[in-house]
């Protein structure tokens, strides 16, 4: 059944976190899914790809983004780039998913069709509401076309476009744009929307790898304290796990913080233990 095929991925997955099973032979096992067209499994194996390629570095990593790209693709291939009428709903709902997570392993033909559907959004023609926040946030990362994103977010008409455009924004890859962005959350976009953009940026490879984010959030505490509680506990369990570099200065900073915000303690567990697990992958696959 499709869920059984998801969990036995999902136990592979689970193995490589222990160290014991390898990369080499996850990405050969998921070739069984090329031809699948489950949701559950297609969604989560296009997650683990990424993780294992954001994780890795060197040769392994190089493998991860090709052995990904390819198998991407070839869904992708097979279930169309974009929605046709009468098309199952689940696929629709995960086409998005593989188109970022296609690009973002370096697949240049989903790149290439990204910006066909951007070109044609500032020409006026929508894409499909199932792709149009995929086609602004990936459309964002590759052109860095800060003037325009900005323009659109301030005009937009709706809130859901304006929802869409928050991530967008936290997208750039230019880490000067992202040290623009980082102000511009907390002066620009309002409070109902600005746990999103930084949950936007902490999924932003720049932003995690080049943009002190740890630093971005003691220079920003009292802004950070005014999200709503379960935005700020949901921003601190999804950014602190990839911090790692900064373990140290996190650990040394919470056991005081926690004193004080005591309603925060299960929240930096979790954030402090997720933190654990990455290193962990890390270690077995460099």
């Amino acid at each position: 059944s499709n869920l059984d095929k998801w969990n036995i991925e999902l136990d592979q997955y689970a193995m490589i976190k222990t160290g014991d099973y390898s990369i080499v032979s996850y990405l050969e096992f998921i070739q069984n899914y090329i031809n699948d067209s489950s949701d559950l499994s297609l969604n989560s194996i296009a997650g683990h790809l990424f993780m294992l390629y954001k994780f890795a570095n060197g040769e392994i990593k190089d493998n991860i983004a090709e052995t990904g790209k390819k198998f991407l693709e070839s869904v992708l291939q097979r279930i169309g780039y974009d929605p046709v009428e009468g098309e199952d709903k689940s696929l629709a709902s995960i086409r998005g998913i593989l188109i970022t997570n296609a690009v973002k392993l370096g697949s240049e033909k989903l790149r290439s069709h990204v910006i066909e559907k951007f070109d044609d959004l500032k020409n006026g023609t929508m894409p499909s509401a199932d792709l149009l926040g995929t086609i602004l946030s990936l459309s964002a990362g590759i052109t860095n076309d800060y003037d325009w994103f900005v323009n659109r977010y301030e005009s937009a008409e709706n809130e859901q476009e304006k929802v869409l455009l928050t991530t967008a924004l936290s997208s750039f890859s230019d880490i000067e744009l992202i040290e623009k962005i980082k102000f511009y959350i907390f002066e620009q976009i309002p409070p109902r929307n600005r746990g999103q953009a930084v949950a936007a940026l902490r999924n932003n490879p720049v932003a995690v790898e080049k943009g002190n984010l740890w630093q971005y959030y003691i220079a920003n505490l009292d802004n950070f304290e005014k999200l709503s509680p379960y935005m700020y506990q949901a921003v601190l369990t999804g950014m602190l796990p990839e911090l790692t570099k900064d373990e140290e200065d996190i650990k040394q900073f919470f056991e005081g913080y926690i004193k004080k915000k005591p309603m925060l303690k299960d929240a930096i567990d979790v954030a402090l233990e997720v933190m654990e697990i990455n290193k962990q992958i890390k270690s077995y696959l460099n």
